[in-house]
């Protein structure tokens, strides 16, 4: 956390930043952003962001970046203007939280899922999922095609699906799908 007045100048810093950021108290309040920022993320990023803070807005946004205590770090940043008693706004009351770690997660998952998809591509195989918690159901990509739908323009559907099935095969899957559910 830190506050930062219309000037640029941080006016206070948490210790959490401090320890991202490598620095002492005494190095970074009463010192201008872009003397601890660098003068190109400043520029690019900080200030603008900034400007939208102090017309009034709340301001969210991801961003990566190296830094001396931390190496480099993924933070989900928001920017909350700081209003005095008559309503002005005199600075901007910033927050950091990161998002490093949960990055990396969605991505490897992301990851994983085009790999799946890949994989069931040049195996001619799909597959269906339903969600109980959620009561959610899908059907991969290759699944669909192998039933002869678009992907996107399909809404997954047990009897939809059923329609696939051989009459003289369904009440056994019915009678296997059912006892799949209860496990």
């Amino acid at each position: 956390v830190s506050i930062i007045d219309r000037d640029f100048v941080y006016q206070l810093v948490n210790d959490s930043y401090l320890r991202v950021h490598g620095r002492k108290r005494e190095e970074i309040e009463g010192r201008k952003v872009p003397e601890i920022v660098g003068q190109d993320l400043f520029a690019e990023s900080v200030k603008p962001n900034l400007d939208r803070c102090f017309a009034g807005e709340t301001v969210h946004f991801e961003t990566c970046l190296g830094t001396l205590g931390a190496g480099r770090r993924c933070y989900a940043v928001t920017y909350y203007p700081y209003r005095e008693r008559d309503e002005s706004i005199s600075g901007a009351v910033v927050t950091a939280t990161d998002i490093t770690e949960a990055k990396e997660m969605r991505e490897e998952i992301a990851s994983s899922a085009r790999r799946l998809s890949e994989a069931q591509r040049l195996a001619k195989v799909g597959s269906f999922e339903k969600d109980y918690v959620h009561g959610t159901k899908s059907w991969s990509e290759e699944f669909c095609r192998i039933l002869g739908y678009e992907p996107d323009q399909i809404d997954p559907d047990f009897n939809l699906f059923m329609h696939h099935i051989h009459p003289d095969d369904e009440p056994g899957f019915k009678e296997n799908f059912e006892a799949a559910q209860t496990r």
